[in-house]
């Protein structure tokens, strides 16, 4: 079946290698379930640090020579269209810092944004490498608001439509792999805001559910296509 298929253009600097422009696309373009949201490169990242699967992927300034390369030739758009990153947003309360003392009572609690990804962990930390503004991400749109009000970006996105033939039927792997990824988020999600809770059974569960929550993360990484 042949469809409009929107892209979003994403302009790099001009000092980037090879091409100035990446082109992403929604993973399922008629799924209801998901919104786009065009985030702030930094203020994003900074979620990013308090990943609610616990998984933060390295810098890519940190990478081999050869992991570098693999990304930058995945995302040049002459290569084709990958898909945008596709994440999963909560809060959470912590304490604060201050010069290394942690502040308890009323002011020493700060809500933080946490960002956990189906797919799209290299992809992102590649668009803070390469120096974007912005770029789009999909996230549910139970969650949107929350994400676009944290790391949201007045900043317009170019898009453009082009005619595509899609698969009628969404993927399967695809589907899975966002089932692992909000099932892992959500227990994380829930371990965060029970910290409070004391006693051995809360702890015990506490520690069971991070382990599930390891578990559903570890599946999901071995059967992740390629990010």
């Amino acid at each position: 079946m042949e469809t409009a298929v929107e892209q979003w253009i994403v302009r790099l600097p001009s000092s980037h290698p090879n091409y100035s422009v990446i082109k992403f696309r929604r993973s399922e373009p008629g799924n209801q379930r998901y919104r786009v949201v065009v985030v702030d490169t930094q203020e994003f990242m900074r979620c990013v640090k308090n990943d609610i699967a616990g998984y933060v992927v390295p810098e890519a300034g940190t990478w081999s020579k050869e992991k570098l390369t693999k990304i930058h030739e995945f995302l040049d758009p002459s290569s084709g269209v990958p898909e945008m990153p596709v994440v999963h947003f909560a809060t959470s309360q912590r304490r604060k810092r201050v010069f290394g003392i942690t502040l308890f009572g009323l002011f020493g609690v700060e809500r933080v944004g946490a960002v956990g990804f189906t797919n799209g962990r290299h992809r992102s930390r590649y668009m803070e490498y390469a120096e974007a503004k912005a770029f789009p991400v999909e996230v549910e749109v139970d969650y949107a608001d929350e994400l676009e009000a944290r790391c949201g970006i007045r900043l317009g996105i170019e898009k453009e439509i082009v005619q595509k033939v899609v698969p009628e039927v969404a993927d399967t792997q695809y589907q899975l792999l966002d089932f692992l990824g909000r099932a892992s988020s959500g227990i994380k999600a829930q371990v965060l805001q029970s910290k409070h809770l004391e006693g051995p059974r809360n702890r015990q569960v506490r520690v069971r559910l991070d382990q599930i929550a390891g578990e559903l993360q570890k599946l999901q990484l071995e059967i992740s296509v390629q990010e």
